[in-house]
């Protein structure tokens, strides 16, 4: 049973790609990148966070961030946030330079009033 189990999340892991076209035609950057950054998070506030997005989305131009894919969540199993973003960046350096900047900490303390946020900086390793 065990085996049959594992065999079944392999294939399905294998084949999500064709079975889920969409989903991964959503991802608009190579992945090969040095740094995402990802942001998990809830709205509470819908007015003030339109344009807070539009914001965000500017402010990454002078960083080399790019948004890789920004969509809705739907949970399969466990708690999963509302919306999920991933920006990516050239190096980690870039991702934490446009953190540091005026510009962001700005825009996070607007973020945290608008939105419940979790957010994570991954690097990549090969």
């Amino acid at each position: 049973m065990k085996i049959a189990l594992r065999f079944g999340l392999i294939l399905s892991l294998a084949l999500a790609p064709v079975a889920m076209p969409s989903a991964f035609a959503q991802i608009k950057a190579p992945l090969n990148k040095g740094a995402f950054l990802l942001y998990e998070f809830d709205i509470t506030d819908p007015a003030a966070f339109k344009p807070l997005a539009a914001e965000i989305r500017a402010s990454l131009k002078d960083f080399k961030g790019e948004f890789v894919m920004r969509e809705k969540v739907e949970s399969l199993f466990g708690g999963a946030p509302s919306n999920l973003s991933v920006i990516s960046f050239p190096a980690v350096a870039d991702a934490r330079t446009w953190l540091a900047s005026p510009t962001y900490t700005k825009l996070k303390a607007d973020l945290d009033k608008a939105a419940s946020v979790r957010s994570y900086l991954v690097e990549k390793l090969d």
